[in-house]
């Protein structure tokens, strides 16, 4: 799999490439991975990739993709490939590239904050639009990449694991004790809560959004189909 970070704020400026990559090492990005780091004005986007995700039928090559004021860092596989580019050329974009990264920015391009409703596969991303000064992360609705959010220092940090947001300074580890005692005793309900205060998950089939200063707005993007009679 691959790991991704993301950071947005007035203070991501002072965060240099140091901090970055032990924020992903801490995330399992190993020694023989593909990184990758991409800044804009207060933002930062990273990706680590392993070796077997580089297949275009996986994430593929592409780290970073951005185009104009846009970019986004992916830990992706996109299936129906075929309908999604007949669904955007219906809506006349034209992706750049081949790869989920590709993919995705165009999703963007087309239907903006709704993106993620269009996506078929397994995926974990963050978008960023410097023309809004927004920022959109989502998760497809199985879960099985996992994306995190929290506040450190005044920005708002997307990571694949908690500890990738831990491992930045000023990430604070005081423990959710509640979270704790429920998971010890199996009362765990599929909440957004982790066992540290200052990390939520994204949700799988939900979408994060942040625009400017605002705080996050968190919205589900799918859910579980009616059943017909």
């Amino acid at each position: 799999m691959s790991v991704i970070l993301a950071l947005a704020g007035d203070t991501t400026v002072a965060l240099d490439d140091a901090a970055i990559s032990r924020s992903l090492a801490a995330m399992g990005a190993a020694a023989g991975d593909r990184v990758a780091i991409w800044r804009g004005v207060r933002v930062a986007l990273a990706v680590a990739r392993q070796p077997w995700e580089m297949s275009a039928s996986f994430s593929g090559e592409a780290l970073i993709v951005a185009q104009g004021e846009l970019a986004v860092a992916a830990d992706a596989s996109i299936y129906y490939r075929d309908a999604l580019r007949a669904a955007l050329d219906r809506a006349r974009i034209t992706p750049a590239g081949d790869s989920a990264s590709h993919l995705i920015l165009a999703a963007y391009r087309a239907w903006g904050e709704e993106c993620a409703a269009h996506l078929e596969g397994d995926f974990a991303f963050a978008i960023w639009d410097g023309v809004a000064h927004r920022i959109v992360a989502a998760r497809d609705f199985s879960g099985k990449r996992t994306l995190y959010h929290s506040t450190v220092n005044g920005a708002l940090v997307l990571a694949s694991t908690a500890g990738g947001a831990l491992a930045l300074p000023g990430g604070s580890h005081a423990l959710n004790l509640t979270v704790i005692a429920e998971t010890a005793a199996g009362l765990w309900g599929g909440s957004a809560e982790t066992c540290y205060e200052s990390v939520r998950a994204v949700l799988g089939g939900w979408t994060l959004v942040r625009q400017g200063g605002e705080p996050p707005r968190l919205r589900q993007h799918w859910s579980v189909p009616a059943a017909s009679t």
